[in-house]
């Protein structure tokens, strides 16, 4: 987890995700051969400037959640609330432990209410990448993979949180 994000200001998560988003638009677009290179940086700068307003604004809402929720923790007992709130054997430290069981929860609450959108969207999307790269250029297939992981992740990343919240807390997972 990047916890140096937990911290930042909205215009660091607005501006991270816009290039990134931003960036890789350009790129899939100049790489087409129906695309000149000026349209498809143009397409990325409006792309991402829309993008990072958007789920900028999202990601900050989200990491002050996080950050509420292991706020008292030195960075490294930060970092490893969040890797073993996803795997890795049980911490000893109480503290952490807690911690990470309260990012669980917190991460659940973030998942379960978005999840039939989040399915939604993701077979949609993976639709679109499928079409674009039969129709338009085969490097829409290097997208494929990320909706794929989206649509796992919606599917799986409940009951995998439930588990590793019951191996923390030593009650028994609800599934």
């Amino acid at each position: 987890m990047r916890t140096w994000l937990l911290t930042a200001p909205r215009w660091v998560h607005r501006v991270a995700s816009g290039v990134l988003f931003g960036g890789l638009t350009a790129v899939f677009y100049g790489l087409e051969d129906d695309h000149s290179w000026t349209a498809a940086l143009v397409g990325g700068v409006a792309g991402g400037v829309l993008f990072g307003l958007v789920m900028g604004s999202w990601s900050y809402r989200t990491a002050r959640g996080t950050h509420a929720v292991v706020a008292g923790l030195t960075p490294a007992q930060r970092r490893t609330a969040a890797r073993v709130s996803w795997h890795g054997p049980a911490p000893h430290d109480p503290a952490v432990r807690a911690a990470a069981v309260r990012m669980i929860d917190h991460q659940l609450a973030l998942y379960l209410p978005l999840r039939a959108f989040t399915l939604i969207v993701g077979v949609l999307m993976l639709a679109l990448y499928v079409m674009a790269a039969l129709v338009s250029s085969p490097w829409w297939w290097l997208v494929v993979p990320v909706w794929v992981g989206m649509i796992t992740l919606s599917l799986l990343a409940p009951a995998r949180l439930r588990r590793r919240r019951a191996l923390l807390t030593g009650a028994p997972a609800l599934s």
